[in-house]
């Protein structure tokens, strides 16, 4: 089982905060679809600060992945 993940980040920051972005995490197939230019679903969501470089917040979650847009 792995450790829970913080909330907040050392900056202050919460996974709502401006400064965090969502990332994809994406299987090696997933990265595959990428490389050649089709869109893939990311298996997870990390939600990084960007001003100290720490997860904050992982999720799984399909809804909640469907839900997030990861760029533009």
């Amino acid at each position: 089982m792995a450790p829970p993940v913080p909330t907040q980040c050392k900056c202050g920051h919460d996974k709502h905060h401006p400064m965090v972005s969502p990332a994809g995490e994406y299987t090696t197939m997933g990265w595959v679809l990428i490389l050649i230019g089709i869109s893939a679903e990311p298996k997870a969501i990390r939600y990084v600060c960007r001003r100290c470089d720490r997860v904050i917040d992982r999720t799984t979650d399909k809804k909640v992945i469907a839900d997030t847009q990861l760029w533009g």
